[in-house]
């Protein structure tokens, strides 16, 4: 896939690293000269030092005949005028990280569609559905969620404590009446694998489960915890993100 990166900070070259171990013909597109020179050093991609809101730039970068655009710069004017170029030279997928609460979907203040832009990343938004997914299960080794937060994944260390330990899949799910859980895999001594229904769950595994947030509660019962919505937490800071994740 061809894809150009508009931005070389932090993000934007940790997505250029990736995408070049998956392959991807990549152009980097940084206004930083310093920068661009540091990136050179380290990745094999072209890099052009320039504007990612400058059309020439962009051009030169290849836009005429890439697949996605990736515009992650902290500038916002600068991603969407980016996304925008590249709807007009017909790149299909057009990616732009945007701050601010006015940009998001729940606000409703601009149609991204009109531009150009197919997809949003809100990095407060992203933070603070990461820092929840602690907060609700805070003795998770590993988290993740899906259909916006319909769907759970929890990584957790197995001790002799918990009412799973030493059982096999089948056994907790005749104790569990309809609450869902599936036991995804086990990594144990470093290895990984599938359990079935007569696997048994060994203290020290490492164990991912997948369930609906509804079964949240029966999650942390088989895992020795339970809810606890009366925490005392404190905060630093008193940006969106931050305000966002107080609300």
């Amino acid at each position: 896939m061809r894809t150009i990166i508009v931005g070389g900070g932090v993000v934007g070259y940790s997505l250029a690293d990736q995408l070049l171990k998956d392959k991807h013909n990549l152009s980097l597109v940084e206004s930083d000269p310093k920068l661009c020179e540091q990136i050179g050093e380290k990745l094999d991609l072209q890099i052009m030092c320039g504007s990612g809101s400058s059309p020439a730039v962009l051009k030169e970068a290849g836009v005429d005949g890439a697949d996605m655009i990736l515009a992650v710069t902290p500038n916002n004017e600068v991603n969407v005028v980016a996304c925008a170029i590249a709807a007009q030279y017909g790149v299909k997928r057009r990616i732009a990280r945007l701050r601010g609460q006015e940009f998001t979907e729940a606000a409703r203040l601009v149609d991204l569609d009109k531009l150009g832009i197919t997809s949003v990343i809100h990095p407060e938004e992203v933070l603070v559905d990461q820092i929840m997914q602690y907060v609700e299960t805070p003795h998770a080794v590993e988290s993740a969620n899906f259909e916006s937060g319909r769907i759970l994944m929890r990584g957790f260390l197995v001790d002799e404590t918990m009412a799973l330990a030493n059982k096999t899949p089948r056994e907790i799910r005749e104790s569990s009446a309809a609450d869902i859980l599936l036991f995804a895999a086990i990594v144990r001594d470093g290895m990984g694998m599938i359990p079935d229904g007569s696997t048994l769950i060994e203290p020290g595994d490492t164990l991912y489960t997948l369930f609906p947030r509804e079964s949240l509660d029966r999650f942390l019962a088989v895992t020795g915890h339970e809810r606890k919505p009366n925490r005392k937490i404190i905060m630093t800071g008193d940006g969106y993100g931050a305000m966002e994740l107080a609300q």
